[in-house]
């Protein structure tokens, strides 16, 4: 199998450094790439704008549960005293 495809099915070539010549292959890892998508790492997922927007969804989320659970306690208490009296 050439090694392109085994590099391209882990994907992984970001991570190496390939020198292919005939008859030979060496690899040595990339410790720049690494480092550089290491320090990303978890920074992404906490900007102040997505924070603030998961914040607001989970409130609207709330609201709209408290909502839905008086809406339904309240019908159902009107349908039960029709059937009591």
């Amino acid at each position: 199998m050439p090694a392109g495809k085994v590099i391209d099915r882990y994907k992984v070539a970001k991570h190496f450094i390939l020198d292919i010549s005939p008859g030979c292959l060496t690899r040595r890892r990339d410790q720049a790439a690494i480092g550089a998508e290491a320090a990303l790492d978890g920074i992404y997922h906490w900007l102040q704008d997505r924070v603030r927007g998961h914040v607001l969804i989970c409130m609207l989320a709330a609201c709209l549960a408290a909502t839905s659970a008086r809406t339904l306690l309240a019908r159902r208490r009107k349908l039960w005293s029709r059937y009591r009296t």
